[in-house]
């Protein structure tokens, strides 16, 4: 099933994960999911994806029951570093994993790169919907997390980036 929408987030490397959680706990946020995903990127052939933070990510998470062809459009970035995008997903079972991968490649998307982590999701209700916390571990110990608000349109998102900027 395909499903369009609309992506407000902002990124920071974190070097006191624990931390944030605890605060984000005291802020009201609740885990609600931790797992093992793995996420490989693709690029274009010219390397504008890379220019206008265009994403083309193919998603699975462990156990490899699900996997999502996520394409999220050129950023918008304002100066404080509020990146939104109409993002587009398309989910699979694990065997269209595969599949999918060979058509990227047939089309010309080459794998630039494959990350594999550890995600912890919480989660907290606004006026606007929910708000979601990432916390990623990756390998090498490097952890980011990520503020982000997935709207039906893009009518809510001053209010979505000023809820960021607030916690």
């Amino acid at each position: 099933m395909s499903k369009n929408e609309f992506e407000v987030e902002q990124k920071y490397s974190c070097s006191r994960p624990e931390e944030m959680i605890e605060r984000a706990k005291s802020l009201g946020f609740l885990v609600v999911s931790e797992h093992e995903e793995n996420d490989t990127y693709f690029s274009d052939a010219l390397g504008g994806f890379i220019d206008t933070n265009t994403c083309l990510r193919l998603r699975s998470k462990a156990g490899g029951a699900a996997v999502t062809l996520d394409y999220k459009g050129p950023s918008s970035d304002n100066s404080v570093g509020t990146l939104a995008k109409i993002e587009r997903n398309v989910t699979t079972d694990g065997e269209g994993a595969k599949q999918l991968t060979e058509i990227l490649y047939a089309l010309g998307y080459p794998t630039q790169v494959s990350v594999e982590k550890h995600r912890i999701t919480l989660e907290k209700t606004t006026s606007i919907g929910s708000l979601r916390l990432f916390i990623d571990r990756l390998i090498g110990n490097l952890t980011y997390v990520e503020f982000e608000f997935t709207l039906d349109d893009q009518e809510n998102a001053v209010e979505a980036e000023q809820l960021i900027n607030s916690h």
